[in-house]
């Protein structure tokens, strides 16, 4: 069972039958999607904006999608296992990968996740290459993902911004206690 996958899934139907005028498609989308014992989706604002998808859909055919939508979608947080990142690894675990990395600790600043546009990379390096803080340290971007292409593209020569695709699940633990700042800039599609 994968919340956020269904949540995108529906998302991404939904919007693309909307943005094409196939509102009976949307409208199948969103009823399957009701179909089920409890609807879920992955944050307030994903809850959100499935509703106002359902808004869309009611206007153009005369349903009560967001009505339903609202009052029987849940949410299901993603499941994050915190219990690794209350303790920092040990010393030497921390110095070797910051050394194979070539990172200094509080010395960047970290995105981590997968490297799609709805994650907001784009406006993070944007800001970052704006920022006073670009002049000190650099951005590190870890992931990888359908946008890494751009991603890369739009950094290129900036040799500040270094991507990493390449990050075991101890490395993460490392990358998010040593980083300076971590930045995870969603938005929405």
């Amino acid at each position: 069972f994968d919340p956020e996958g269904i949540s995108r899934a529906i998302l991404n139907v939904v919007s693309n039958a909307l943005q094409t005028g196939q509102f009976g498609a949307a409208a199948a989308v969103l009823q399957n999607f009701l179909s089920h014992d409890q609807p879920v989706a992955v944050s307030r604002f994903t809850k959100q904006l499935i509703i106002e998808a359902g808004e869309q859909v009611d206007r153009h055919l005369g349903s009560r999608f967001a009505e339903q939508l609202a009052a029987r979608t849940g949410i299901s947080y993603p499941a994050i296992d915190t219990s690794l990142y209350l303790e920092p690894p040990p010393q030497a675990e921390q110095a070797a990968v910051l050394n194979r990395r070539g990172l200094q600790s509080d010395g960047y600043v970290l995105f981590l996740s997968r490297l799609a546009e709805s994650k907001g990379v784009d406006d993070l390096i944007t800001a970052y290459q704006a920022s006073r803080l670009a002049d000190r340290i650099p951005l590190v971007i870890c992931g990888t993902g359908p946008h890494e292409t751009a991603l890369r593209q739009r950094a290129a020569g900036d040799q500040r911004i270094r991507f990493f695709n390449d990050v075991s699940d101890a490395e993460k633990r490392v990358l998010m206690a040593n980083c300076h700042t971590y930045c995870l800039p969603s938005k929405p599609r």
